[in-house]
């Protein structure tokens, strides 16, 4: 009896166990199941653009330029020079003299030595205006070519009574001609393409610039000033006795002898006249052309009913000097002049 305790014990433990259902075994998940469970799915970085190969560039033909150029009855004399060190190998530059008026003038010519295939028939044209007078600040090769990087066949001129020219500078009178000129020149050339040239003028060939625009406004597709002069009133009554010296040996006296002359050398005078997309840049700390230049120039131009970032862009880069080195501005003037293209 005492046997049989325990096994009728074990049995109803067995009976009770079993009464209980047992949930099944979970199935094995499969493989790309269980990584998605335990991984959040990660979205698939975006396929990268295959790199479009750049076409080789095309080499400009010197000898045809200087063909071009030789054949122009305006120009007297046209000759290959060396291009600046910076440039070596990048640039083709040309020394040039031609008539203006009564007068032999000498400039420069700098152009791209390699150009990308759709430039390969022609290059658009841009004058470049001298800042300075007489010897002092004069025309550089340099200065074209930096203005030619951007791909653009670039003319420049001393001005008229200068560097073995003849006539004489009268400082944003008669020698504005000597632009005019070359936007004729450039524009006559087998290398330039377009019915318009661009125009950038530095300090004072700010004043300059103003005055082609304002005269060959049709014949210019963009205009940027670098530091320019625009007021020759606030010029003469800002600046030291040598800047005064300037106006009356090359003008021949001061505002209140001459101020017809001195409106006719101020573009804030005739802002309504001017037809052409203005980029003007101006350092703050510019005590040369003082920013009030600038700025009045851009007022002016409102007055007369231009649109700003249309019509006109005044840019102010604070802490620049005169130049404008260091800044953004030849990305800016390049910028301005993609918008305002053909």
């Amino acid at each position: 009896m005492r046997k049989l305790i325990p096994a009728l014990l074990l049995a109803l433990l067995l009976t009770a166990c079993g009464a209980q259902q047992q949930p099944p075994a979970p199935a094995a998940p499969e493989p790309a199941q269980e990584a998605a469970a335990e991984e959040p799915k990660q979205e698939e970085p975006p396929k990268e653009e295959p790199k479009k190969e750049e076409p080789e560039k095309v080499k400009l033909d010197p000898d045809a330029i200087l063909a071009s150029l030789q054949a122009h009855e305006s120009i007297l004399r046209a000759d290959r020079i060396a291009e600046p060190q910076q440039y070596e190998g990048r640039m083709l530059v040309y020394s040039i003299r031609y008539a203006v008026d009564d007068c032999e003038v000498e400039g420069y010519v700098a152009v791209p030595a390699e150009v990308k295939p759709e430039l390969a028939e022609g290059l658009p044209g841009l004058i470049y205006c001298r800042g300075g007078n007489r010897s002092f600040s004069p025309l550089e090769p340099l200065d074209l070519c930096r203005q030619a990087f951007g791909g653009y066949a670039v003319f420049g001129s001393q001005y008229r009574g200068n560097f073995g020219g003849t006539g004489k500078e009268d400082f944003g009178g008669d020698d504005v001609h000597d632009l005019t000129k070359l936007v004729d020149v450039a524009l006559d050339m087998d290398f330039v393409t377009g019915e318009k040239v661009y125009l950038v003028g530095f300090s004072r060939g700010g004043m300059m610039a103003y005055r082609v625009c304002q005269d060959y406004g049709d014949k210019i597709q963009a205009c940027a000033i670098n530091s320019g002069l625009a007021d020759s009133y606030l010029m003469y009554e800002t600046r030291e006795q040598a800047m005064k010296d300037v106006y009356h040996q090359l003008v021949g006296g001061g505002p209140d002898e001459l101020p017809e002359a001195f409106d006719r050398r101020s573009a804030t005078h005739f802002a309504d006249e001017i037809n052409v997309p203005i980029l003007i840049g101006q350092g703050t700390k510019d005590v040369r052309v003082v920013p009030q230049q600038a700025y009045d120039m851009a007022d002016a131009l409102k007055a007369a009913g231009k649109v700003e970032d249309v019509d006109y862009k005044l840019i102010i880069y604070e802490g620049a000097q005169h130049g404008l080195s260091g800044t953004t501005f030849m990305r800016d003037q390049l910028q301005w002049f993609s918008a305002h293209a053909e």
